[in-house]
């Protein structure tokens, strides 16, 4: 199982927990090391949830109401420390399934399973073969070199003196299941994000090892140039990930700052001040990053590592994360739990958390999924917050043309605008200023580079100048 010797001390600060009630389903249980994710694998509209049970790979079809799994890989070895996750890795429009296993000792390989025929059918590759873990339950993908395909930058770290580590990417050759190994830093490293940090249009890579750092892309030239985010002591920053969470335009660094003070920060971009997000929980793990309460910021999910008491929740931004309120979603308890996913699985319109627990004292654990009680901020706060009462498209999923509506409540300059599964923004439909009222555009499925989406899920969001609100859209063939 997913798991470190941690030795968590609390850090304290002026927050507070509050209790909901979400109805949780177990997807499955008794498992000898378990992951979790969520995606639409068979592109019908609804999300999926991919479940790792052991060495078997399985996806859970969403009925509404009911689960089919299916059997994707049953040969993830070492996976009992390994984690796999969801991408369109050859840009054919389906989501595949990318496995990094863990061994401890020797060598293992980077794997993916090519998704065919809608989850029906599932191709093996192999990306390369590793020398030491890596990341830490996480990866890390985006179009580095700006050709139009995916990449992945593969932190290794030392486990247990099993090679040489090294911080790397892997250039995609043009989906053509050829990569390309550049390596950017020698030594262990805990963890990848990747984000555009300095605003200049490219992406470039946040990392940590001895305190966080982000590399700045020159490419074409071969060198990054590394940038000091927070100093800190030989593994002294474990987790991490990049959000704008106050809301100016830049990626922040989200980060369970130490293994030994417990808590989740974020640093905010450029000056990278220290801003607490939950310091009131010890052993404290970073889940995905998401908006919870449909109120158009990022909020943080959060779990426990299984050492010391700690439940399963969310920190809901306040004020473009100034002030956090935690959510505990489950009890305090000895029990591992990670949350791995965000979607609208029940199809009511609010965020669900995909998540997983596991027990050190059985050695099992289990895949479940937790339902939104439709948390919100108020329909009256949310609307003078965003400018906005309405944002919906139909017909949603569509195949050549969707019309998306949107009411404001007062004039100002609007963007809308697309974006894909990795955050990248592919289509500005409208940035203009606009009167009150209801207004509707038509989306082709273009993108600002003049093709046609491929099928998959997209993100739509409608910007004003005191929010936003989103929402999803699916493109089917």
């Amino acid at each position: 199982m997913k798991s470190t010797i941690l030795t968590c001390l609390a850090l304290f600060a002026a927050s507070f927990s509050q209790a909901q009630t979400w109805n949780i389903e177990t997807l499955r249980s008794n498992i000898n090391g378990a992951w979790s994710r969520t995606a639409d694998f068979d592109l019908d509209g609804d999300p999926d949830i991919l479940v790792q049970a052991g060495d078997t790979i399985y996806w859970y079809e969403n009925l509404r109401p009911g689960w089919t799994p299916h059997v994707v890989d049953p040969t993830f070895y070492n996976s009992t420390l390994g984690w796999v996750d969801v991408l369109d890795i050859d840009g054919d429009g389906d989501m595949d399934i990318i496995k990094a296993p863990i061994s401890i000792t020797g060598t293992d390989s980077l794997t993916w399973n090519e998704n065919q025929s809608n989850g029906a059918l599932w191709e093996k590759h192999t990306l390369l073969k590793t020398e030491g873990a890596v990341g830490w339950m996480q990866g890390s993908y985006g179009d580095l070199d700006d050709d139009g395909d995916l990449d992945i930058v593969v932190p290794e770290y030392d486990y247990a003196t099993v090679g040489v580590s090294s911080l790397y990417w892997l250039e995609n050759q043009a989906n053509t299941s050829q990569w390309i190994r550049h390596d950017l830093l020698a030594g262990s490293h805990w963890y990848s994000s990747i984000a555009d940090m300095d605003g200049d249009g490219d992406l470039d890579i946040t990392a940590a090892w001895e305190g966080v750092f982000w590399l700045e892309n020159q490419l074409p030239a071969t060198t990054w140039t590394k940038h000091v985010a927070v100093a800190g002591t030989p593994n002294g920053n474990f987790l991490g990930a990049c959000s704008d969470l106050n809301d100016d335009g830049k990626a922040d660094i989200v980060s369970a700052p130490s293994e030994t003070s417990g808590g989740l920060v974020y640093f905010a971009n450029p000056a990278w001040t220290e801003v607490p997000v939950n310091t009131t929980g010890q052993n404290l793990y970073l889940g995905v990053i998401g908006d919870i309460d449909g109120d158009g910021d990022p909020d943080v999910t959060y779990g426990g590592a299984g050492f010391l008491p700690q439940g399963l929740g969310w920190s809901e931004n306040q004020n473009d994360g100034a002030n956090w309120v935690l959510h505990d979603i489950t009890p305090h308890d000895l029990l591992q739990r990670i949350p791995t996913g965000l979607a609208d699985i029940d199809g009511d319109g609010d965020t669900d958390i995909v998540s997983l627990t596991f027990d050190f004292s059985t050695g099992f654990g289990s895949a479940f999924w937790a339902t939104n009680p439709q948390i919100s901020v108020g329909v009256n706060d949310l609307n003078a917050k965003t400018g906005l009462s309405a944002l919906s498209i139909w017909p949603n999923p569509f195949s050549s043309f969707t019309t998306i509506h949107y009411q404001l409540e007062e004039p100002g300059v609007i963007r809308l605008s697309v974006y894909n599964q990795l955050g990248q923004q592919v289509r500005v439909l409208n940035h203009s200023r606009q009167d009150a009222g209801i207004h509707t555009v038509t989306w082709d499925g273009q993108l600002d580079n003049g093709e046609l989406a491929s099928q998959g899920v997209y993100s739509v969001r409608l910007e004003t100048g005191k929010g936003s609100r989103y929402t999803a859209v699916v493109i089917k063939s």
